[in-house]
């Protein structure tokens, strides 16, 4: 049996700033970037914690075509084939089918509690058509709930 000896010489005792950055109470705080992008005093990329972050992500994934991205070509839901067809029934399914399936590949840490989806003929008052898609989610990991909506 091989016994490790240390020595330690001088004050062992550790600055109270960086103890304090060492001892974490409670859960992690994550951060993360905020979308979309606004160009601020401190440049384009500002930090987003908590329900900024988990809007954030939500936002930035819903709003992402699927092969939209270069490294991760299946990310993103693909809603836009969805925009001018008449919303009935079987278009409700497969839309739900996909929002779902694209949250528990990429983000599984986030739990859809609620889901709707509605026709808005006028989003922005621009007579354009498009989809409302209502969420109620919680994130599993930070335990955080939100009301979300997105107008496509």
């Amino acid at each position: 049996m091989v016994t490790a000896i240390t020595t330690v010489y001088g004050n062992p005792s550790v600055p109270q700033s960086i103890n304090d950055d060492l001892i974490q109470v409670g859960p992690k705080k994550i951060a993360g970037v905020k979308y979309p992008l606004q160009a601020t005093s401190r440049g384009y990329f500002s930090r987003a914690t908590g329900k900024e972050l988990l809007k954030s992500e939500l936002t930035q994934f819903i709003r992402t075509e699927a092969g939209e991205r270069v490294m991760l070509p299946k990310y993103g839901l693909s809603l836009r084939k969805y925009l001018f067809m008449p919303l009935d029934e079987q278009l409700a399914t497969d839309i739900k089918e996909e929002v779902f399936r694209g949250f528990a590949r990429y983000l599984p840490h986030i739990s859809i509690i609620n889901f709707k989806i509605f026709q808005n003929d006028k989003i922005n008052y621009q007579g354009l058509p498009g989809l409302v898609i209502k969420l109620f989610v919680r994130s599993k990991e930070r335990g955080t709930m939100i009301d979300f909506q997105i107008e496509l």
